[in-house]
């Protein structure tokens, strides 16, 4: 799928953090950009960035989304969220 800035997705995941943050496991998410360009470097090169820190947590835990693929950064209800390429579907 070709990810675009400034759209929506609907994000397709197992995981609890999305329930227990936004009471849904599926909840639309705004693109901004990839997470190199809106944080000049990749997720893991942050330090003490809430956003990061959140999706490296998620990602230990979420074998589907260990390895390669595009890391996009983007907005649920005003929150910044990092989803790899793999969770997002066209909404």
């Amino acid at each position: 799928m070709n990810i675009k800035k400034g759209k929506t997705y609907r994000i397709k995941s197992d995981s609890p953090y999305f329930v227990d943050k936004y009471g849904m496991s599926d909840p639309n998410i705004i693109i901004e950009d990839t997470d190199e360009k809106v944080f000049g470097g990749g997720w893991a090169m942050q330090d003490g960035n809430p956003s990061c820190i959140a999706y490296a947590v998620r990602r230990a835990f979420n074998k589907a989304i260990q390895g390669d693929g595009q890391v996009y950064y983007g907005h649920i209800d005003s929150l910044g969220e990092l989803v790899h390429e793999s969770e997002l579907e066209a909404n």
